[in-house]
């Protein structure tokens, strides 16, 4: 056991060393389309709102801010986007995009994306996988979930 040296001195040594290990900084997997942490922190206003619009249960909240526990349990519905009223989840900026895995072969025949987008982005045309017009995408990301091969993407 180490000798407690309670004089100005001693504590002066104690303040000013530098532990061996810094502890790492401490970061949490915010909800999908969580502005840049300092703004998310600063809009957030702890309501809970947004655990309770996720359908999958994959929010939580840690010192009182809504993080992402169970990212294997996000479907990207957007369920808490919408449901927050603060601005912390902006759904607004998003570039989708159409990958490989839309088959220009099936694409024609499916159309659950087109039929989702309620600003009509997503057009299809016979023999040709679906595209999402960039310029008239609201970043809404209401196709995504409608997808069964999981084909469109956020970008950002």
């Amino acid at each position: 056991m180490t000798q407690f040296d309670p004089s100005r001195r001693a504590l002066f040594r104690r303040l000013t060393s530098v532990p061996a290990s810094l502890p790492s900084e401490v970061s949490f997997a915010r909800p999908p389309h969580a502005k840049a942490e300092v703004d998310f922190l600063a809009l957030c206003a702890q309501c809970g709102e947004c655990l309770s619009a996720c359908p999958t249960n994959a929010l939580t909240l840690v010192q009182g801010f809504p993080v992402l526990s169970a990212p294997e349990r996000c479907d990207s519905c957007m369920a808490c986007t919408t449901a927050c009223r603060h601005g912390a989840l902006d759904k607004g900026g998003l570039t989708l995009r159409v990958t490989s895995q839309c088959s220009p072969a099936l694409a024609i025949y499916c159309q659950s994306c087109q039929e989702q987008c309620a600003s009509q982005a997503i057009t299809i045309q016979a023999g040709h996988a679906a595209q999402i017009d960039a310029a008239l995408c609201n970043g809404c990301a209401a196709c995504i979930p409608s997808c069964d091969f999981n084909a469109i993407q956020i970008l950002n």
